[in-house]
This record gives structure tokens, C-alpha cells and sequence, in this order.
């Protein structure tokens, strides 16, 4: 047997050059296909399946634009048209088409005009998945609009609180000076249930901006709700029934206000949203005990003794894959403009930072139920200040009240004088500066935490002197530039605005007493 020829090494080389050019179209990550001058499909690399879910032969011969998302389809017929395929300007197009589940992928695609030696006129398409991308692109863009507004928020609120002190602080001033049987009481007490219930608000802004002091105490879930149920009310609407199944023995637990209220708020809000066309929203809280069992079910879940929170709904439900994401960050099932993907994953944040756990249970038409639940504690819980039922703690001393705002420095130092104390007043750092080398005593200095040119040095400055007076920080929000320079470390000369004048005066007077 003669050595191959040159005839059968030529196509030898042919062979393993075609074995090698369809090894690596068949197993390239991108989709590679071919379409005709009619738009179908011809070819396509089996990374089709992978990419969009279809069988190569589901696809072949069909119309390639029967895919493309409806709002893209103008975009796509200049793309993919083999008509004059030689004037397509170089590049990639994004392009979301259909995956075979019915959600879209987006594709980024460069068509390439297919040689007339090859079967032509038509196109060579290469596409690769950029669906993660995209969304990776659009999370980022949404955490920095959130970021945004959540400074908004914080701004805004702050100012706000600013003027409740000013409208609790003088309503409450006025009810001490009128009789019991006084005709204004009435009005007054009005004027102060409408500024606590802005005073919830902001507190709400300030939890979403992240800008608002964490004060944990012993609550009682019950009341809790009891006191939301207006609100409730007007957040899901009228064509969804509330229903609530609340065990009166249900144990406290220990959170803060703010951040319980904004788990109900939230579900409730998600609830609403599945019940698109009326419903029911079932709230139910008790006590449990998680078993064994439950843990070996739910290792992510709390165990023992727990209150439970639950809400459920008749709404459409949440298919296996839904469920899973469903506490992702920036996941959301609403259409485009609808939601920001953030409101369970918040609940899930603050029930992390409480030591609870949260459990959905749903099935796709048989709406869902959220557990969340959460440590029981002992304890007593602390029943709010009745509005016009307090009256100022009376003490001694000199207090210099710092704070750019004139209003607020009037309406404290009316406050303290009342009380007993002497009281000085400064609108900036400088003036403030004058007092302190003018050489007054001053046991206590009371300060608005954000002002211009705060910084951790005038503390330390103040707190070097002899004698050193204490410190007494306010503020509507605990600003970033608060925490960074540990102004508030320990939290335990902190007063959050709005606050009352009987708040006030309390707040002075533990303070001038630890100092003897």
C-alpha cells in the first residue's frame, strides 16, 4: 500500500477541518445562526436550547421575528433584514426575545451578510446572553436612584421634624397653662394627634433612608397593629376585605417601633398588589413553638418560642422559582415602573437584624402567607407619654442650647426656663465659642447634631474643659457625618426630633443628675 497522495491528503485536511469548524460552532457558548432572505431561521448552534430554552428543530424554519419583543420589533426588522444586507452598519444590537418560559432574554447580536457562495442572500447571526448584565447594569442604576431619593427622604424629614417640635412642643406648652375644663383642650389635643401621626411619616422616610436612630424596646404586637389599622385600611383599598385573628395572650417582643410597623406596612403592600382584583388580607398573631421538626423542615428558621406574625392573601400566588427570589434585592414580578424590588427584601433585612426569621408558604392561584417570626422577651412595656398628661421635670443649672434654627432655640429655651433652668442660646459654633470664653458656667450643652462644620473636634473640645459640661446631641435624622465621627456612640445622649417639652426637660434632668 502506497503513502496517501497529495489528492487524499487534501481532503483528509478537509475532513478534520470540517469536524473541527462544526466542533467549535456546536459547543461555542454563543449562538450561532443563519437566516434567509425571508427572515426563518436555517441554522442554529445547539447553544440555542441553552440560551432561549428551544429545540433547534422547534425553530428551524420559522420566522426569527416571531420572537422579538413586541416594543423592539421596528429595531429588529433593520437588524435581521436580508435584504440589503451589505448596508448593515457594523456591530452589536440589543435585542430582548422570548425565552420558551415566556420571560425575555436579552441577546446582543451582530449580523453578519452571509456570502453568496454560501447560499445567500441571508445572515450570519452571532449572539451571546447578556440578560444578567442588563439586569446587573439596571440594579445599579436603581440602587443609585434609591440612594438618591433615600437622601431626599432623609432631608426632608429632618427639616419636617423640625417643625413637628415646634408644633408639639408649643401645643403642649399651651395645654399646660389652660384649665381642666378649658374649650381649647379639645382643639389642642387634635392638633397634637395630627402632628404624631406626621411624625410616623417621617419616621417612615427616615427607616427607607436608613438615616434614623434604631431604638429597640419591649412592644406589644397587638397594639402595634391596633394602632396601624387606619392606615392599613387606607393602604390596601376598599375592594380588599382586613381581616385580624390576634391570640390575646400573644407574648412582647422586643424591636424597634418603626422597623415593626414597616414589616405589616410592606406585606400588606405586597398582599395588596397580588389582589389586583379584590380580596382578602388575613393578619394573624400568636404565639408558637418551633419544634424539631420545624427546624429540620426550615433550618433558616427560628426555633423555640416565638411570636408570630402572619399575613395572607387570596391573590394570585408564586410559582417554585418566584418563591425562591422572592427576598432578593431588586427582584420584583411587577410590570416595569410598578416596583422597586425592594420592599420584602427590607422586611427580610429587619427581621434579620431582630433575630427572627420569615417563611413563605404559596402556590401559583392559591395566594401566599408570610410567617415572620420573632424572639418573645419578658418584660414590661413602656406606655407612650399621654399628650397634654405630663408636666415638666423641674431642675437647676445653665444650659447652652446650640441650634440653627431660631425657632427650635426659642421654643427650648421657653421649654427650660419654665423648668427652672438658665438657659443660653447660640446659632452657630462661633457664637458659641464666645459664650465658653467669656467664661460662663455651662453644665450642659445641648446641640443639633446637623450643622454646618459639626465635627468630632468641638465635642472633644468641649469635653476637655473644666469642668467639662455634659452633651446633649438632637437631631431630626443621625446624620452619616454623626456617625462617622462617634457623636453617637453608645446612643446614650441622643434626643430624636420631634419631641415634646416634657421629653425634654426628663432628658435634662438625668442628665444634670448622673453629673452629681
Amino acid at each position: 500500500m502506497g503513502a496517501p497522495g497529495p489528492h487524499d491528503r487534501s481532503e483528509q485536511e478537509l475532513k478534520w477541518s470540517e469536524i473541527h469548524f462544526r466542533s467549535l460552532i456546536e459547543n461555542a457558548s454563543d449562538v450561532i445562526a443563519v437566516v434567509g432572505r425571508d427572515g426563518k431561521l436555517r441554522y442554529a448552534s445547539p447553544s440555542l436550547e441553552r440560551v432561549l430554552g428551544y429545540r433547534v428543530s422547534d425553530l428551524l424554519g420559522t420566522d426569527l421575528m416571531a420572537l422579538v419583543h413586541p416594543e423592539e420589533v421596528e429595531e429588529a426588522r433593520t437588524c435581521l433584514s436580508a435584504e440589503d444586507a451589505t448596508k448593515l452598519a457594523p456591530g452589536y444590537r440589543d435585542l430582548r426575545l422570548r425565552h420558551r418560559d415566556g420571560s425575555w432574554r436579552v441577546l446582543s447580536l451582530c449580523p453578519t451578510p452571509l456570502p453568496e457562495s454560501a447560499g445567500g442572500p441571508g445572515l450570519v447571526l452571532n449572539a451571546h446572553d447578556v440578560t444578567e448584565r442588563r439586569q446587573l447594569g439596571e440594579q445599579i442604576r436603581q440602587a443609585a436612584k434609591m440612594e438618591a431619593v433615600g437622601r431626599l427622604a432623609a432631608g426632608v424629614a429632618h427639616d419636617f421634624n423640625n417643625v413637628l417640635t415646634l408644633v408639639i412642643g408649643h401645643a403642649e406648652l399651651a395645654l399646660m397653662q389652660l384649665g381642666p375644663e378649658d374649650s381649647l383642650r379639645a382643639n389642642l389635643r387634635e392638633i397634637l394627634a395630627a402632628a404624631e401621626h406626621a411624625a410616623s411619616l417621617t419616621r417612615q422616610l427616615l427607616t427607607f433612608s436608613r438615616k434614623r436612630l434604631i431604638e429597640p424596646e419591649v412592644l406589644d404586637v397587638r397594639a402595634v397593629i391596633g394602632g396601624m389599622s387606619g392606615m392599613l385600611h387606607r393602604v390596601i383599598g376598599e375592594d380588599v376585605e382586613l381581616v385580624t385573628a390576634i391570640d390575646p395572650t400573644t407574648a412582647r417582643v422586643r424591636a424597634d417601633r418603626a422597623n415593626l410597623e414597616q414589616i405589616l406596612l410592606n406585606l400588606a403592600v405586597n398582599a395588596r398588589d397580588a389582589m389586583r382584583g379584590g380580596g382578602r388580607l388575613t393578619i394573624e398573631v400568636g404565639n408558637v413553638k418551633l419544634d424539631e421538626r420545624h427546624a429540620r423542615r426550615h433550618p433558616e428558621a427560628l426555633s423555640g418560642h416565638c411570636v408570630m406574625l402572619a399575613v395572607t392573601d387570596t391573590g394570585h400566588g408564586m410559582d417554585a422559582e418566584t418563591r425562591r427570589r422572592i427576598f432578593e434585592p431588586f427582584f420584583t414580578t411587577k410590570e416595569s415602573g410598578h416596583g422597586t424590588g425592594l420592599g420584602l427584601a427590607t422586611v427580610y433585612g429587619i427581621v434579620e437584624q431582630l433575630g427572627g426569621s420569615i417563611l413563605v408558604d404559596s402556590e401559583p392561584g392559591r395566594g401566599a402567607t408570610f410567617k415572620v417570626y420573632l424572639p418573645r422577651v419578658e418584660g414590661d412595656v413602656v406606655a407612650p407619654t399621654a399628650p397634654d398628661g405630663g408636666k415638666l421635670t423641674p431642675g437647676e443649672g445653665t444650659i447652652l442650647v446650640l441650634d440653627d434654627d431660631e425657632l427650635v432655640r426659642g421654643l427650648a429655651r421657653a421649654t427650660l426656663e419654665r423648668a427652672g433652668y438658665r438657659v443660653l442660646v447660640a446659632g452657630d459654633f462661633a457664637a458659641a465659642e464666645r459664650i465658653f470664653a467669656g467664661g460662663e458656667p455651662v453644665d450642659l450643652v445641648i446641640a443639633d447634631v446637623v450643622m454646618p462644620r459639626l465635627e468630632g473636634e468641638m465635642a472633644r473640645r468641649w469635653a476637655s474643659r473644666e469642668p467639662a459640661p455634659s452633651i446633649l446631641f438632637m437631631s431630626g435624622y443621625t446624620d452619616e457625618v454623626s456617625e462617622r465621627t462617634g457623636l453617637l456612640a453608645g446612643g446614650a445622649r441622643f434626643l430624636q426630633k420631634p419631641f415634646t417639652p416634657v421629653e425634654l426637660s426628663q432628658r435634662v434632668r438625668e442628665l444634670l443628675a448622673a453629673r452629681s
